[in-house]
């Protein structure tokens, strides 16, 4: 749950918002304040779209409260009631704040908050400097203003760095490695070895480049716990998570397979915080279940496994409340 506070200019409290997430934003509580004194709270339950934009909102009754239409780049077109109705068609009217892509609008300024960044719909662009430096195999991540590569439909960017860009760019390297792991599988020694050892590379540059995304009090990288390397330690306030990266969970038994399970146990030992294992391709079903009864249930159920560069977002921006 995250408290939002309202005070006016006087410093008297006006309103209180609590907020209730899990992967998406659940609901939303209201309560005003008149001269110091709260009323009668009121909530509202989201619904979303494919978009994860915020599509409905119901009462506690589970009745439509209002309906919202967006443009592509998320100007808003029309917002209604349960009876289709049209009560307005600007950010203003409606009643939350988390509108286009679940993310918070200010009506203030016309603007969505993108954290790093504020986001103008009516433009299709940011307010200022894109600060993520550019993929040069992905030259559109060179534009410094433009929203998800003008393809809003199909992307979204929560933290305002290009990470609709770094998501691409991360599927286009993935795709080119089928072809490289012949090859290199072909000539085998140290072919091979160069071909794993620039795999990992990539994969923690990715990695490195989301982490970057965020303000953290530390970040530790290749530490030792107990007798295995960890990629990274991340630390904000009092929270604490031990993170490993990985290109692809290992499928099946071996030194791979094994160094992982190790890697988990001397994480777990540490009482470390949490405990994340994060890959770029997703694990199948099967893998994971071998896993799990490689580490039993109880060890297994402490780890969460994430993959993808949206994937690793969401981890890093649930877990630390950013």
């Amino acid at each position: 749950m995250i408290k939002e506070a309202i005070y006016d200019d006087q410093g008297n409290i006006v309103k209180v918002i609590e907020y209730n997430f899990g992967h998406d934003e659940i609901s939303q509580t209201v309560t005003e304040y008149t001269g110091g004194v709260p009323v009668t709270p009121t909530t509202h339950i989201f619904g979303h779209d494919g978009h994860s934009s915020v599509k409905v909102l119901y009462d506690a009754a589970a009745a439509i409260a209002q309906v919202y239409t967006y443009e592509a780049y998320g100007q808003m077109l029309a917002i209604r009631n349960a009876i289709a109705g049209v009560v307005g068609t600007t950010e203003a009217a409606a009643l939350t704040t988390l509108l286009y892509s679940g993310e918070q609008f200010d009506s203030r300024i016309g603007q969505q908050y993108l954290r790093a960044r504020y986001y103008d719909p009516n433009s299709g662009r940011f307010n200022r400097l894109d600060p993520f430096a550019g993929n040069s195999q992905d030259p559109q991540s060179f534009h410094k203003y433009l929203y998800t590569h003008g393809n809003p439909v199909m992307g979204a960017d929560p933290s305002g760095l290009s990470l609709t860009s770094l998501a691409l760019g991360a599927q286009r390297y993935m795709s080119l490695q089928a072809a490289r792991a012949q090859s290199a599988f072909a000539a085998g020694g140290t072919i091979l070895g160069r071909y794993w050892q620039a795999v990992g590379r990539h994969t923690e540059r990715f990695a490195q480049n989301v982490i970057s995304m965020f303000r953290f009090e530390a970040v530790l990288r290749n530490q030792r716990v107990g007798r295995n390397l960890i990629d990274f330690i991340l630390r904000r306030g009092d929270r604490i998570m031990q993170l490993e990266i990985k290109y692809s969970i290992p499928q099946k038994f071996g030194s791979s397979f094994t160094r992982l399970v190790n890697q988990i146990t001397s994480m777990s030992n540490a009482n470390g915080g949490n405990i994340t294992v994060w890959s770029m391709r997703a694990p199948s079903v099967s893998t994971l279940n071998r896993l799990q009864r490689t580490l039993g249930d109880d060890l297994f159920n402490r780890v969460q496994f994430a993959d993808g560069i949206n994937g690793l977002y969401q981890v890093l921006r649930l877990y630390f409340g950013m």
